[in-house]
């Protein structure tokens, strides 16, 4: 999950984000603008953050919904918790940027270009 989020983040914070920018403060012409059209690279993030929530799934299965027993709680407990920040923390990453930024980005997109 590390290395998958990693280079998604750089994505965004290099790439996307500054396009958005852009696309945002532009005044006039938008032909200095990395991308055609904000559609594909977002779509491209959304397919990366289904990836990742597939993963956290897969997390929230393996340590059972986050649950601890008192056989492993001075184990485990620390553990649990932290994945359990995580996932707290990724959920609501991801849907703020799939189902907040990015359908507003393209939505002024539209606007912006007429289309």
């Amino acid at each position: 999950m590390a290395k998958e989020l990693g280079g998604h983040m750089k994505k965004e914070e290099l790439i996307l984000f500054p396009h958005i920018r852009k696309l945002m403060l532009a005044k006039g012409e938008l032909s200095s603008l990395q991308f055609k059209t904000v559609v594909n690279p977002i779509n491209l993030m959304i397919h990366e953050h289904t990836s990742a929530f597939e993963l956290l799934q897969s997390i929230r299965s393996i340590f059972e919904g986050y649950k601890y027993s008192e056989e492993n709680f001075l184990e485990v407990k620390k553990i649990i918790q932290k994945m359990e920040e995580l996932d707290r923390d990724l959920t609501l990453h991801l849907h703020l940027e799939n189902n907040i930024l990015f359908p507003k980005v393209v939505m002024f997109e539209k606007n912006r270009l007429n289309l």
